[in-house]
């Protein structure tokens, strides 16, 4: 018979709201926050609402399809782009200089 393991299972996935990861329900949360803010100063209770409801079920299915996809997505989509992480391999050969300088070899 073997023995229950002591990992518990249903903490290895990340905890969600509504099925969102908490960073996107958050950006939800307050994306819906300004837009009602906005829409309200520009036209009112009706455009808002509207507004709203038209934008609102698409961003919770498209977090939530994210999500299926990849448990951890929003760690993955908040990494730093290429451009921004640097070099891909730093290779220092042990008895070298880290700089190589055309000169000094010139003369050698």
């Amino acid at each position: 018979m073997r023995a229950s393991s002591t990992v518990l299972t249903h903490l290895q996935t990340p905890p969600t709201i509504f099925g969102m990861p908490p960073l996107f329900a958050i950006l939800l949360f307050c994306g819906v926050f300004v837009e009602v803010v906005v829409f309200r100063m520009i036209g009112g209770n009706a455009l808002a609402f509207g507004v709203v409801l038209v934008s609102v079920p698409p961003a919770i299915g498209y977090s939530i399809y994210l999500r299926r996809q990849d448990p951890h997505c929003e760690t993955m989509l908040t990494l730093p782009t290429g451009f921004y992480r640097g070099k891909g391999l730093r290779v220092l050969v042990a008895g070298l200089p880290a700089t190589k300088d055309k000169k000094r070899r010139a003369k050698k």
